[in-house]
């Protein structure tokens, strides 16, 4: 029969007509029977001049951050579950229910993000960045008073940009993207952790092919009670791959964009979708 006239269920909206408009990235179900929403940023890094092709006049209380909505509800209101988020490209949750979100970072040279998503916090943007000290831009603004900012998931190495010292978390303009969490589908070594698509960088010259890849995530608290991870480059290169999914047991689906692994190729053709699948025994 006829379906009718669809009907919007959920409708918000902000100001913003420039370059830097992200808008909703990822929407998914959590554990908890809400959905979720990333809904990134419309400026690069929270500046407000008066230029509104760059920069928009700043953010909204509803921009850089992740919505929680009851599915349930026939009119339902929009909570800002976190803030501070500049884009959460996307996000999962593990085995003890708790949300991790990847995060695109600004045009300045700032390392992308992996983040412990916890309801009421703030992830810093657009004040800080990673766990800099100096600000982005020399008009980047100052947090209110008393605000407390969230660190990122501390990268150990070897792999996704460390050199040396804890990295929070990737290479700057590696674009962080798709995120799963595998659980017990999956063999040992791999069972667990976390997997993760980074998109290949636009910003930085054709020598710096930083992402293109996936990466795996081991994750652990440390003695202060936050995570910290050791990072492994799973697949590398792939053409551009932006997104993860699970589907079937042992089995994830890699999204790839175009079939460019690297930045100096100006067009590329349409990417593929790649499975990968534990072997049966």
């Amino acid at each position: 029969g006829d379906p009718g006239t669809p009907k919007p269920w959920f409708q918000t909206n902000y100001p913003g007509n420039s370059a830097y408009i992200h808008a909703v990235e990822h929407i998914a179900f959590g554990p908890d029977g809400f959905l979720y929403a990333g809904n990134g940023a419309r400026t690069d890094a929270g500046l407000t001049t008066q230029d509104t092709y760059w920069y928009a006049g700043g953010e909204t209380p509803i921009t850089a951050c992740i919505w929680r909505i009851d599915p349930k509800s026939e009119s339902p209101a929009l909570e800002v579950y976190a803030q501070g988020i500049r884009n959460a490209y996307g996000f999962c949750w593990n085995d003890r229910d708790e949300m991790f979100a990847t995060e695109n970072g600004p045009d300045t040279d700032a390392p992308e993000e992996l983040n412990h998503i916890e309801r009421g916090r703030h992830y810093g943007f657009p004040y800080q960045f990673a766990n800099w000290t100096r600000k982005a831009y020399s008009k980047t603004p100052d947090p209110p008073p008393g605000l407390k900012l969230t660190l990122p998931v501390a990268n150990l190495g070897p792999d996704g940009g460390f050199a040396g010292e804890p990295l929070y978390s990737f290479d700057p303009h590696s674009g962080p993207g798709g995120i799963v969490f595998l659980g017990n589908d999956f063999p040992e070594g791999y069972r667990g952790t976390f997997l993760m698509t980074r998109f290949g960088n636009f910003i930085r010259s054709p020598k710096d092919n930083v992402g293109f890849d996936v990466l795996q995530a081991k994750l652990r608290r440390n003695d202060a009670g936050t995570y910290e991870a050791n990072i492994h480059q799973l697949l590398s290169p792939l053409g551009r791959p932006i997104d993860l999914h699970l589907s079937g047991r042992g089995k994830v689906y890699i999204c790839e964009y175009s079939r460019a692994t690297n930045s100096s190729t100006s067009y590329a053709p349409s990417g593929r979708v790649l499975e990968l699948s534990v072997k049966p025994r």
